[in-house]
């Protein structure tokens, strides 16, 4: 074919109208909009569960125990957000989603064949990370250490998984030969039978029934708290309208392969499948929601009474004189001392308890003790004394005493002679 040829059949029609149906070529009818609107309640459904689950390893666990985990799942959510990026442009550069093959060109369908073998490609990147943490997170949970049939059934499910998503991706990619016949029909060449194809989409979901029922013959049996429950339930149906996202994603894309009017059967394909991969990351986000909520709960008072504090201790500090040090630091020129001998008479009055051995002690030069004294809000150190009696013969041996006794203290496995 010459470059004539192939730009009058670029020209063309991509398919015959049915008979009474108006080719529209100009502005063919869409539904944009509707997809769009799809488009951004999944991916901010999607972000927020991640968002949650970063929360849980960074702010509550404050350590990534399961890296491998969280390596799989953003690598996951990259290729989501990358599926998500192929749809949104699609509806803005492209000819649209629903629209008829006859109301479009063949060079109109290049571009959006490209970008929907893009979308599958990231689709079965996308998804099967997500489904190996999730499977690997129930083992750590429900067997750690047993070797039990949930933990085979994971293993079984994981390597299912594994070995249907490397071999769907290669299916995929190779399909056709050169591998632009994909996308471009005007390029000679030879593509995989429909029959392989419709029988690796039908495993999908063989490993979506699994993953929805296999965590529920363990988890029912524990003994959970009302609201416990009623989380397990959300989650469930999340997972089970994924479940049904991939049954009716088998279903269209039996119907877009049989079919001719591609442009319009594949666009249920494409937003099944978004809804198979949102409900994933819902379903692996929303255990962390409830530690995250009770950690927000009790680290938002904890963070106000910090600010509210450093509030008042700067207005304490405003004035022409004020230093940016507070005012139990100033004067101090030296390590402080963290032993100070005392004897009865250096102690305040109220200070000598013969019942208790404890009393609040100042340690700073007078000036700072008398901003002390007058800020009684401040509490500045609370030291337990003790009143040890020391009976010597030689007063050169008392030093000697209580500096053996701060050493048994401190050390206790020194031997002192």
């Amino acid at each position: 074919m010459d470059e004539a040829d192939r730009r009058d059949m670029l020209a063309q029609p991509a398919l015959s109208a049915p008979d009474g149906v108006e080719v529209n070529l100009v502005n063919p009818p869409n539904m944009n909009a509707l997809a769009n609107s799809l488009l951004i309640a999944a991916i901010i459904l999607s972000s927020l569960a991640i968002l949650v689950r970063i929360h849980s390893w960074v702010f509550v666990l404050k350590q990534l125990r399961d890296r491998l985990e969280a390596v799989l799942v953003i690598i996951g959510f990259g290729s989501y957000i990358g599926f998500a990026y192929c749809l949104l442009y699609i509806s803005r550069f492209e000819i649209g989603w629903w629209v008829h093959k006859w109301d479009v060109t063949v060079g109109d369908t290049i571009g959006f064949s490209y970008w929907v073998y893009i979308a599958g490609l990231l689709y079965n990147s996308g998804i099967a990370p997500v489904k190996v943490a999730m499977l690997m997170e129930w083992m750590r949970i429900f067997s750690p250490r047993s070797r039990n049939a949930f933990f085979w059934l994971c293993h079984a499910g994981l390597w299912l998984n594994v070995v249907y998503y490397i071999a769907a991706i290669i299916v995929e990619s190779m399909q056709c030969t050169p591998r632009e016949r994909i996308w471009d029909p005007t390029v000679n060449g030879k593509c995989l039978d429909i029959r392989a194809l419709e029988v690796i989409t039908s495993i999908n979901v063989v490993s979506d029934i699994i993953m929805l029922a296999a965590p529920q013959f363990v988890i029912w049996r524990l003994k959970l708290s009302r609201a416990n429950r009623v989380g397990l339930v959300l989650i469930s149906a999340v997972g089970l309208f994924g479940t049904i996202s991939a049954i009716f994603r088998l279903v269209a894309a039996q119907a877009y392969l049989r079919s001719k009017d591609s442009t319009y059967f594949v666009t249920p394909v494409c937003f099944w499948a978004l809804g198979e991969m949102t409900s994933a990351f819902i379903v692996y986000g929303l255990p962390a929601v409830s530690p995250a909520f009770s950690d927000a709960v009790t680290s938002l008072p904890r963070y106000y009474v910090r600010w509210t504090q450093g509030s008042s201790m700067g207005r304490m500090g405003d004035g022409p004189n004020a230093s940016s040090v507070g005012p139990w630091r100033e004067g101090r020129t030296g390590p402080s001392k963290r032993y100070k001998n005392l004897d009865r008479d250096s102690l305040p009055a109220n200070a000598i308890d013969t019942t208790t051995t404890q009393c609040t002690s100042t340690v700073g030069e007078a000036e700072s003790s008398s901003r002390l004294r007058e800020s009684r809000c401040v509490v500045v150190k609370t030291v337990e004394i003790r009143r040890d009696e020391i009976r010597t013969d030689a007063l050169g041996d008392l030093d000697k005493d209580i500096g053996d006794d701060v050493m048994r203290r401190q050390h206790p496995w020194v031997k002192l002679g």
